[in-house]
């Protein structure tokens, strides 16, 4: 009677033993793969949020050149009020959508507190403004533009569009580089996360085989004769 006694209470410890390792295993690794997908959401999303700003610079990379190009139209092909006003007018939207890039970047800079690339949108969306100002002091108001008057509006704004090209092209080299900084500090945060899961699981699994074969020890103790 005393060996059954023994037994069973060999056994019911072994149970609430593995009973007590499951569930707390069950717990740990649960709040593991939350933490895991918490950490990698909040990372996804400052890299989702670099990627827009890279985006937004690119695409007003473009808008310029495409904006300067325009200008270009309206000298060479300007050369009555129709057509001028026509490429005039395709020099309008690619400057509109230059400022809206920059100020799209201003904007979420701001809010992402990436002060710096925050300030420089806002300098360079200011310097675009007053080359918008310059071409417009440029261009004759009545008229069309002949070769005289073409020549003469092109040398008034030459070369000024080069400093801008070049401030926007660094800030575009710049978000790049930042997009890719967050990529690679995303893949080095989650990877140290898995590591440490990694060796919480292994530790804890031979922590749980020490005491099971102490548990297995103690069953057969009380079942010799």
């Amino acid at each position: 009677m005393n060996k059954k006694s023994d037994l069973r209470r060999a056994l019911i410890s072994f149970s609430w033993t593995w009973l007590v390792f499951i569930a707390l295993m069950a717990m740990i690794s649960l709040f593991s793969i939350w933490s895991m997908n918490r950490a990698y959401e909040k990372s996804f999303a400052r890299f989702s949020e670099a990627a827009e700003l890279e985006d937004h610079a690119l695409q007003a990379q473009i808008a310029f050149k495409v904006q300067v190009q325009e200008w270009k139209n309206v000298l060479l092909r300007g050369d009555d009020d129709q057509d001028r006003r026509k490429y005039f007018a395709a020099f309008e939207d690619q400057e509109s959508e230059v400022q809206t890039h920059l100020a799209v970047i201003g904007q979420r800079s701001d809010i992402a507190e990436l002060a710096d690339y925050a300030a420089s949108a806002k300098a360079i969306a200011a310097q675009h403004q007053l080359l918008g100002k310059s071409y417009r002091e440029a261009l004759p108001q009545a008229g069309g533009l002949d070769l005289t008057r073409a020549r003469t509006a092109d040398r008034q704004v030459r070369g000024l569009d080069r400093g801008l090209e070049e401030g926007i092209n660094r800030l575009a080299t710049d978000i790049s580089a930042l997009a890719d900084r967050i990529a690679a500090s995303n893949l080095e945060q989650l990877h140290e996360r898995y590591l440490g899961l990694r060796n919480f699981i292994a530790i804890s699994m031979l922590i749980v085989l020490v005491i099971t074969a102490a548990s297995l020890y103690g069953v057969l103790r009380a079942t010799r004769d």
